[in-house]
């Protein structure tokens, strides 16, 4: 019932180390457009998860990975389906900040590793066809910077090659104190940035007096899901069923 959770590994150190794999891909699956919306993913794998898996890898060499549409699309066009596949912002923005601090010891876990792809936009066509009148989730807080942003550098001094479609802001692959970052093994780099930033900001300015005044919702410390269903839950589910 609750498609917002993302999927966990609940016991990461419990997981086998393999030696003879190269070459680690996550991609979700194509999406189908219906009468009443497009298809939405039931299993959103956290971000996390790519590198909980990743770290197994001892002698990994190519990371790659490509979903995370199911955080812009409204899923259908019908209320009650729309409501009951929402995208809570607690767990979009908790995902963001575990992988963040996730990398901080992936030189150790995969020392090998020489390439990687991020493409958390794909598929990008589902991804750019946004209402942009409306205010975007402000994924930074509690913290001052935003941590998936900032770490990603922590990648770079090991790799040949990073390719990123990602949200993110000033703070990409930059040192907090401001000192010129080293990647001597760094061949190339690509970067494809998302209109929005990791606050609820644009990259943009728009007509005066459309679009989004004000930033999202506050967060609470921990994700504001609900931990039993509800009432209204159960209502969502019976009309969600009918309308498939």
């Amino acid at each position: 019932m609750f498609v917002s959770w993302h999927v966990h590994i609940l016991s990461p150190s419990a997981l086998s180390s393999l030696d003879c794999l190269h070459t680690l891909t996550i991609k979700s699956p194509e999406r189908q457009l219906h009468d009443n919306g497009s298809e939405v993913a039931l299993r959103k794998p956290d971000l996390r998860l790519l590198l909980e898996i990743a770290k197994k890898f001892r002698n990994l060499r190519l990371l790659q990975c490509k979903f995370g549409d199911d955080e812009w699309r409204k899923g259908f066009a019908h209320t009650a389906l729309k409501t009951f596949t929402r995208e809570w912002i607690g767990p979009r923005r908790d995902s963001r900040h575990d992988f963040g601090k996730g990398l901080e010891d992936i030189k150790e876990a995969s020392p090998l590793l020489q390439r990687v792809n991020l493409d958390l936009l794909y598929p990008f066509n589902w991804v750019e066809c946004i209402d942009q009148r409306l205010a975007l989730p402000y994924l930074t807080s509690p913290a001052p910077y935003d941590p998936f942003s900032s770490n990603l550098r922590l990648l770079l001094y090991q790799l040949r090659t990073m390719s990123l479609r990602v949200v993110a802001d000033k703070t990409l692959l930059w040192p907090l104190d401001g000192t010129a970052p080293l990647w001597a093994n760094l061949e190339t780099l690509s970067v494809l940035f998302h209109m929005s930033t990791p606050s609820g900001s644009w990259y943009f300015s728009g007509l005066p007096g459309v679009g989004a005044t004000q930033e999202y919702e506050v967060i609470p410390d921990r994700p504001c899901l609900p931990l039993a269903p509800t009432s209204q839950d159960y209502e969502d589910d019976d009309i969600a069923g009918d309308q498939g």
